[in-house]
């Protein structure tokens, strides 16, 4: 199935490595041992022309409608049946990345990310 897939995809890269697009060289990283649909995980990102995100909630935006290209549009025409439990693993590690990074390090509450600055702000103890 791998083989296939990677056929389908001419104007892609394909190495080994941990599984990431890389847009600047178009490149998939993956690793065998995965789910093929893994590989349609990082093939979906290419599809999707995702590059660079500027706010962390743009990341999650950006890995859900990757995920939701795989299931929609890849896994079908690989007549792959969709891992629903695969993909919310997938996702709760990013929703947990973003937990982490908006706990406010003073008060341990939760923080928004500034849409200017990018940075997070604390509106419990003011804590930047």
């Amino acid at each position: 199935m791998e083989a296939l897939i990677i056929s389908s995809f001419p104007s892609l890269k394909f190495k080994e490595g941990r599984p990431r697009y890389s847009p600047k060289s178009r490149t998939i990283y993956y690793r065998s041992s995965d789910s093929p649909l893994l590989l349609l995980h990082e093939i979906a990102h290419a599809e999707l022309e995702h590059k660079n995100f500027y706010l962390d909630i743009e990341r999650l935006a950006m890995e859900r409608d990757a995920w939701e290209y795989v299931r929609r549009i890849l896994a079908p025409r690989f007549n792959l049946d969709f891992d629903e439990a695969l993909a919310e693993t997938d996702l709760d590690s990013y929703r947990d990345w973003l937990h982490a990074r908006s706990r406010c390090p003073k008060c341990d509450q939760n923080r928004y990310q500034d849409q200017v600055t990018a940075t997070y702000h604390c509106p419990f103890c003011a804590q930047a």
